[in-house]
């Protein structure tokens, strides 16, 4: 009797913690999606063995480096019937196929995760018995190109592992991914006769997840990802981004810290896997279109807001329920709020503990403190506004202005008035040390210059066109020649899904929802276009920067919401001819070196000159 009421008791326990993280979940989401927007489930194409090979790629990697070196694998080897079908291969398996897989009783040791007991395994023959122990009806997956595989992992099967490593070398651990990912496509092939995982749409969640386990190189927040991605299973992945933003929010209580340490000195957290066996029990009744949609603003607030170092807690939507900032405040006077933890200097270890639920086992890992503060100002670097000439007829620049306006050229510019037709003049572009801003026309799929580009993705973002300044471009104008003063030389900016056929592994979530590309070839050789095809065009801002984290590096809230909500942001070039990925084009984004040159120089310049007038004036 005593023993039914403890588990009552427990039972209406866990409800209520399931109901409060409930609550959470959805407060949270409420207050992300007016500053980072919509980011619910929005389908992408895509297989199941895709979404298995860019989970390898993205293991220990920022999102930019593993979508670059699976689009490098599409690139070089393209699934032929692309948009089409299920690679000409068997898309399903039959019963007779299944009986054989039970006959031959194959043991893979690439295909094998070791139990806790050694000398035990769980066998790829096992796993196979268990999830195949269905009718042909409940196994056949319906031709879809939805599901067809962007690479062709047959000839990536047969391939040497040399040039399979020569694809994503720009990523790193190259060789040892390119042997993973092969050893994984010959056991699919000798195990299921093809390389198809498409059937584990249609097993059950817990059958789908002992699988994947069971697959060389998968942990626990790989197939996560794939079951919460891919296979549309309620899943939640943790890694350590997520993990560092559950303790700092205190969604994953932790016990007193060692000597009384402050929570916003911590240096590391809790094993990711404990924070999974510590949260999955109280939200795994939540439905999968929620957890998808707080998964993907988690990792988004982890790169904005929430980062490891200098986190952007003056911005942050969530301060006033983050614990992470209440120690901050009560760690610094009253006066000030210039003070933020950034330093990572090691002190001592000690263990911290969440509480224990109802049915949760309790967190224990040792953590390293940082004991150091340094003051953070809140200004950002100082910008610096550039006019393009080509979009500019003629520039006249006010000297004594600008020297009672520090340098800031934009509150010394004349614009003479034009003869002709008035043309409207696009804002100017902004640059600092972390990110560049652009203004940019959205183009209509309409559009001469839209309709050269091909179709684009029903539900994706509009094409893009960004005016950039050459010198060439310049000189032309200075000729003062009517049909060059009616021109403007632009780039064009080819949105992520569009410029990926709609296909990518997890459901496209290495992008951000409003990400595009810059038009490797446009940017190389600018086009040419008349002002009257883009004068009544409508006009955003472009954010261009080499990572989501630095574009972002403390913005406003307002600034990141006219980012998320109303602009675009730019991390690297796409090559429509290669189809592959290059670099952030300068003419975009000039890298952090030369731009600290530059400004360097004109401060010597500037210094230089100063010194020979009051050399003069000696005189």
């Amino acid at each position: 009797m005593q023993d039914n009421e403890g588990s009552e008791a427990a039972a209406a326990m866990l409800e209520e913690e399931r109901e409060v993280f409930r609550l959470r979940i959805a407060s949270f989401i409420s207050q992300m999606h007016p500053v980072l927007g919509n980011r619910r489930f929005s389908p992408w194409k895509g297989s199941v063995v895709d979404s298995v090979a860019g989970a390898f790629l993205a293991q220990n990697v920022s999102d930019v480096s593993s979508s670059s070196a699976f689009m490098s694998l599409v690139a070089k080897y393209p699934n032929a019937d692309n948009g089409n079908k299920h690679m000409n291969h068997q898309s399903v398996l039959r019963k007779t196929e299944v009986k054989k897989l039970k006959k031959k009783g194959l043991k893979v040791k690439l295909l094998v995760r070791k139990t806790e007991k050694k000398g035990k395994s769980v066998s790829f023959r096992n796993n196979i018995r268990k999830m195949c122990a269905h009718d042909d009806q409940n196994l056949r997956c319906d031709d879809d190109d939805t599901t067809s595989n962007a690479i062709d992992w047959h000839t990536v099967c047969s391939e040497d592992v040399d040039e399979i490593s020569e694809a994503i070398n720009k990523r790193g651990m190259d060789k040892k991914l390119a042997e993973r990912i092969k050893n994984c496509l010959k056991v699919l092939k000798k195990e299921l006769g093809s390389i198809d995982l498409e059937w584990l749409r249609n097993v059950s969640s817990e059958n789908a997840k002992k699988y994947l386990l069971s697959i060389y190189g998968l942990g626990l927040k790989s197939v996560e990802c794939i079951r919460l991605l891919t296979l549309n299973h309620p899943a939640f992945p943790v890694d350590t981004n997520v993990g560092r933003i559950l303790v700092r929010l205190g969604w994953v209580p932790i016990d007193s810290l060692p000597l009384d340490q402050p929570m916003h000195l911590l240096q590391k957290y809790p094993k990711v896997n404990s924070i999974h066996a510590y949260i999955w029990p109280l939200i795994c009744t939540l439905d999968h279109s929620i957890l998808y949609e707080v998964h993907n603003q988690l990792i988004t607030f982890g790169k904005v807001f929430c980062t490891k170092v200098q986190p952007n807690c003056h911005a942050c939507p969530m301060r006033e329920e983050c614990k992470h900032f209440a120690s901050v405040s009560m760690s610094v006077p009253s006066s000030s709020n210039l003070i933020c933890p950034v330093s990572q200097e090691r002190g001592q270890v000690g263990q911290v503990h969440p509480q224990s639920s109802a049915n949760s086992s309790i967190i224990t890992e040792k953590m390293e403190q940082e004991s150091v503060l340094y003051p953070i100002l809140e200004s950002t670097e100082i910008e610096i506004e550039d006019i393009g000439r080509d979009e500019i007829p003629t520039i006249k620049i006010d000297k004594a202005l600008m020297e009672e306006s520090n340098l800031d050229g934009s509150k010394a510019v004349i614009v003479p008035t034009l003869e002709g037709p008035s043309i409207p003049l696009p804002k100017l572009r902004n640059i600092s040390r972390l990110r560049t801003e652009h203004e940019v026309y959205e183009l209509p799929d309409a559009h001469p210059l839209a309709a050269k580009l091909g179709e684009r993705e029903p539900d994706d973002q509009p094409y893009l066109l960004a005016i950039i300044t050459t010198p060439d471009s310049s000189k032309t104008l200075e000729g003062g020649m009517e049909e060059d003063i009616n021109t403007v030389q632009g780039t064009l900016m080819i949105p992520c899904k569009t410029a990926n056929r709609g296909s990518f592994p997890l459901n496209g979530t290495f992008f951000q929802v409003n990400e595009v590309f810059a038009d490797y070839e446009s940017c190389k050789h600018p086009i040419g276009v008349p002002r009257v095809l883009i004068c009544e065009l409508p006009r955003k801002t472009l954010y261009c920067g080499t990572s989501i984290s630095a574009i972002f590096r403390d913005m406003s809230t307002e600034g990141v919401k006219r980012c998320f909500l109303g602009g675009y942001v730019c991390l690297r070039g796409f090559n429509r001819k290669t189809r592959k990925t290059t670099p952030l084009p300068p003419k975009l984004h000039p890298p952090l070196s030369k731009a600290v040159k530059e400004r360097l120089r004109r401060q010597t310049k500037k210094e230089t000159r100063k010194e020979e007038e009051e050399e003069d004036e000696e005189k």
